[in-house]
């Protein structure tokens, strides 16, 4: 995550970061919330701990792209 001056301060994993593209895509209304800053000795990607909310839209399925399905189909 950067700020508007482009200074690091947090990391998003990466489906997080599809997800929010995703739910953005759709209109769908995405905060981001500060819960906790920790000291400047942090690693960089710990330094702020956040909130993200976004309503869930009819129909949506969060990771459901095929990178998120088994690799091999289990024996019923």
């Amino acid at each position: 995550m950067n700020t508007r001056t482009s200074a690091r301060v947090g990391y998003l994993p990466d489906c997080l970061v599809e997800m929010i593209h995703e739910l953005r895509g759709l209109d769908a209304a995405v905060e981001v919330t500060p819960e906790h800053v920790n000291r400047d000795t942090a690693p960089p990607h710990m330094r702020l701990l956040c909130r993200l909310v976004a309503p869930w839209p009819d129909g949506y399925e969060p990771l459901s792209g095929p990178e998120y399905q088994p690799i091999v189909q289990s024996a019923a």
